[in-house]
């Protein structure tokens, strides 16, 4: 913006955020159920099945963390847009196919009942500009490991998530055993993550951004 002769003092940043509603209470006894989730630890992403997306890197990290933990499932909430097959072939390849639930596209209700049956939340995708989806986890208090995309560096910090590289699948695997093997860390960053998203709903957004903005701009 500043190389296109806009004077720094005039561009003023406002985080983008999520709906009140997103906190919301929910049972997700019936979802648990109906997806064989009992007595599971679930790895959950969201967000349409793609390449970009980065669902298959999960997938491949998948059998080591298995062989350590086979409790661990991992959970796609998404409409598929070209990599459901791809990413089915590569878990039976790997023989992990019984640990995997693609879900396809859900409602808001079963997006929430989701990521309230979620031990830690991954996003994988190359890019983000900012990353809802994470909020959205952070909002149901959990954990989160993401890649160190744009959107990903504005809302993780080492307090509260991990980051790894795009497509660097020992990474992720590094990261997702650190979370599972210490309950301590986890617990603590799903507290943070809770706070830091108070403070990206769109009404908190408007009252400590927009509205002092909107006066500063008015007296000028």
């Amino acid at each position: 913006i500043t190389k296109s002769g806009v004077s720094k003092k005039r561009i003023h940043f406002v985080p983008d955020g999520i709906p009140q509603d997103r906190f919301r209470k929910i049972d997700n006894k019936e979802f648990i159920k109906k997806h064989n989730l009992q007595g599971k630890f679930v790895l959950t992403n969201l967000g349409r099945v793609l390449k970009y997306k980065g669902q298959d890197d999960i997938v491949r990290a998948l059998p080591d963390i298995i062989r350590e933990y086979p409790n661990v499932i991992f959970l796609s909430m998404g409409k598929d847009h070209g990599l459901l097959q791809e990413c089915l072939k590569i878990a039976k390849e790997l023989k992990v196919q019984d640990h995997i639930r693609f879900l396809g596209m859900v409602s808001e209700d079963e997006k929430l009942q989701g990521l309230d049956a979620t031990d830690i939340f991954i996003l994988s995708s190359e890019w983000e500009a900012f990353g809802i989806v994470t909020l959205e986890a952070m909002a149901r208090k959990k954990s989160v490991i993401c890649t160190d995309c744009e959107g990903s560096l504005y809302l993780v910090k080492p307090e509260n998530g991990l980051l790894y590289h795009y497509e660097d699948v020992e990474g992720l695997k590094k990261a997702i055993l650190t979370l599972i093997k210490d309950t301590k860390k986890r617990k603590s960053m799903e507290k943070e993550n809770y706070k830091k998203a108070v403070e990206l709903t769109n009404e908190s957004i408007a009252r400590n951004y927009l509205e002092p903005l909107y006066y500063k701009l008015q007296r000028k």
